[in-house]
C-alpha cells in the first residue's frame, strides 16, 4: 500500500519519508516493538548505485506499528531478525519483506520525491519455543552463580557453533529458551569466580549435556565437585 505525504522542511535540501510497518503473527495478532528487530537495507547493498545517503532516520512506534520517519529517499529492503535470527527472546524467523528468506528475492521499497510515506505488512509464523530451567549447586549444596549456558551443534564446547545460550543467576538458577527442531549440546563456562579457579576448575570441568530437540526439562541439577 503506497500512499503520498507531504513534508515541508524550509531549510532541508531533501523533504524527508516515512516507512510504517505492521508485524503480525500467523493468528494475526500484532507483534510487539521489542520481540523483533526490524533493519531497513540499502536494496544495493554491495555496490553505491541507487542510494542517495543510505538508511539513516529516526525509528518509533506509533501503537503496534514501527515506523522509520526522516528517511532520506532511497531503495531499501526490509529484514526482520536478519543480524540474530530468532532465538527463545525473540521466535520468529530471519525474514525480508514480503515475507521471504533471501535478501535477493525481498521486495524493493522506494522511497523517493513522489512517494514519502509507504506503508508495508508482514506475517511472521512464530516459533515454538522449549525450555531448559535448572540450577548449579556445589557438592554442599551450594548455589554457583555465573555460569555461561550455551546449545552447541556438537558436544567440542571449543568449537561448537552455538544456537542460544545465556547465564546463571547470582542463585545458581538457569532458563534457556531453545527454538523447535533445535537439537545439541549444551556447553558450560565457568567465568570469573576466582576461588573455584584456585581450585582448578575451568569450562571443561562439567561435561557436555546432549539436548533432545523439542522437549522442555523443568529441573535440570547440575552438580559441581
Amino acid at each position: 500500500i503506497a500512499k503520498h505525504n507531504c513534508y515541508f522542511y524550509p531549510f532541508a535540501l531533501i523533504l524527508p519519508c516515512k516507512l510504517v510497518i505492521s508485524l503480525k503473527d500467523s493468528q494475526n495478532n500484532p507483534i510487539g516493538y521489542d520481540e523483533v528487530r526490524t533493519d531497513l537495507i540499502p536494496a544495493s547493498f554491495y555496490t553505491t548505485e541507487d542510494l542517495y545517503f543510505g538508511p539513516s532516520g529516526y525509528i518509533n512506534r506509533d501503537g503496534d506499528k514501527i515506523v522509520y520517519d526522516r528517511m532520506p529517499p532511497g531503495k531499501y529492503v526490509l529484514g526482520v531478525n536478519t543480524s540474530y535470527g530468532p532465538s527463545g527472546y525473540s521466535p520468529y524467523p530471519s525474514t525480508y519483506y514480503p515475507d521471504v528468506n533471501k535478501f535477493d528475492e525481498a521486495q524493493i521499497i522506494e522511497l523517493n520525491e513522489i512517494t514519502r510515506l509507504v506503508e508495508v505488512e508482514m506475517v511472521l509464523p512464530k516459533l515454538k519455543v522449549f525450555y531448559i530451567k535448572g540450577k548449579f549447586i556445589s557438592k554442599s549444596e551450594k548455589p554457583i552463580p555465573k555460569i555461561f549456558i550455551k546449545l552447541g551443534a556438537n558436544n567440542d564446547c571449543d568449537h561448537a557453533n552455538f544456537v542460544s545460550g545465556g547465564m546463571v543467576d547470582i542463585d545458581g538458577n538457569f532458563e534457556l529458551g531453545i527454538l523447535q527442531d533445535t537439537e545439541g549440546w549444551l556447553c558450560f563456562e565457568i567465568i570469573v569466580l576466582e576461588e573455584l579457579r584456585n581450585k582448578g576448575y575451568t569450562y571443561k570441568s562439567i561435561k557436555p549435556i546432549k539436548y533432545d530437540k523439542n522437549t522442555n526439562i523443568d529441573n535440570l541439577t547440575i552438580s559441581i565437585e
